[in-house]
């Protein structure tokens, strides 16, 4: 049978220490292992515990691309704690420098004999601790949203926080994770169970990677609480102007906790941009080329396209278009759709720019059918 490996993610050794132990005492202590990072203080209390300590060490496998890179060293600690018997759960503290994908593929990615880990040793529960003032002031706030996005049980701690301060964090992490079960560590005072014996969902990236793409809010699905947290989406077929959407990203609103989606400007009408916001931490990539840009002869055909065509196509601007998802929290949402509305470029202005961002062919419009 395979042993089953928690993960504790967590910006403070402290608190993941906390989470360890709590996590060690569900089970029997004197049977878990504890992985954990070589500079890190010793864990308090935990005589019983088994600890092992480690550097992290990068391996790449196959023919050495970046998607066959696990991380070595826990490869190989995790292996000979699998085999030696006297182990039945093993718990591994995961650093913020960690790179949460690199770790969960070191589980699934065969090793120059072929042999996967995942059959002696299976990646269980991500638990992410939280305190809940990093929600509002955090350093690496990118850090903190991937490791509550990927989590299956979250630890919110908040020592002396009122009702209203904890509905708020609660509702804050069930956004942008709906799938995940909170608790705080004043609800487990002397242990906490995870994994599937405890009923939480097993730990899955490419769930996780849909929660962050945020495409169940695109399909309809509810993430809005009662404790001030919206979700919608703006969708546009203007183009942004380049200078007021580069001066609205440079003060992103604070509440702002995801946004996702691709979005265009017209000054640079071939390009297919993404934006992706974590918690006003905003990165901006290049997608690709837009079909609309591409002479109709180089066209794909079939009925693939002929559906992409009818559900995205528009007589001026081809398949260009704005469609950001956004999820905030004490923000109003017809204040923040007439601030990216106020990015757009204006009927005074399209004119300006219409013959570079017009499909082939096609002549710029003005009035509704430009919106």
């Amino acid at each position: 049978m395979s042993v089953p490996v928690i993960v504790v993610s967590s910006e403070s050794v402290s608190a993941a220490a906390k989470a360890i132990l709590l996590i060690a005492a569900s089970g029997e202590p004197t049977r878990t292992a504890a992985v954990i990072p070589e500079r890190s203080p010793q864990l308090a209390k935990a005589s019983e515990l088994r600890v092992v300590r480690t550097r992290p060490k990068e391996l790449r496998l196959g023919e050495g691309c970046s998607c066959c890179t696990v991380r070595g060293d826990l490869l190989d600690r995790i292996r000979k704690l699998a085999r030696n018997g006297s182990t039945e759960r093993i718990i591994v503290h995961a650093t913020p420098d960690d790179d949460l994908e690199v770790l969960a593929k070191t589980f699934t990615v065969a090793d120059r004999d072929g042999a996967v880990l995942d059959r002696e040793a299976s990646l269980e529960s991500l638990v992410t601790a939280v305190g809940i003032d990093d929600l509002d002031q955090n350093r690496s706030p990118r850090a903190l949203v991937e490791r509550i996005e990927l989590a299956t049980v979250v630890l919110l701690d908040g020592p002396g926080a009122g009702t209203d301060e904890r509905a708020r964090a609660a509702g804050i992490v069930g956004a942008l994770n709906p799938d995940a079960r909170i608790t705080w560590t004043d609800t487990v005072p002397d242990a906490l169970a995870v994994g599937q014996a405890a009923g939480d969902p097993r730990f899955d990236p490419d769930a996780a990677r849909q929660r962050g793409a945020l495409g169940d809010v695109l399909r309809g699905a509810d993430r809005r609480s009662a404790s001030g947290v919206s979700q919608f989406v703006f969708s546009a077929r203007r183009p942004f102007h380049p200078t007021r959407l580069r001066d609205w990203l440079g003060s992103c609103p604070a509440g702002i906790l995801r946004a996702r989606g691709t979005y265009w400007v017209a000054s640079q009408p071939d390009v297919a941009a993404t934006l992706d916001v974590a918690m006003g931490d905003v990165a901006i990539q290049v997608q690709g080329t837009w079909w609309a840009a591409v002479p109709a002869a180089q066209h794909p055909a079939g009925p693939e396209w002929e559906a992409y065509r009818a559900r995205v196509w528009h007589p001026t601007f081809g398949d260009r278009r704005q469609h950001i998802t956004l999820i905030t929290s004490d923000l109003d949402e017809t204040v923040m759709r007439t601030a990216l509305q106020d990015c757009l470029v204006t009927e005074a202005e399209i004119g300006q720019w219409g013959a570079r961002a017009a499909s082939p062919g096609s002549p710029p419009s003005t009035g509704a059918e430009s919106r």
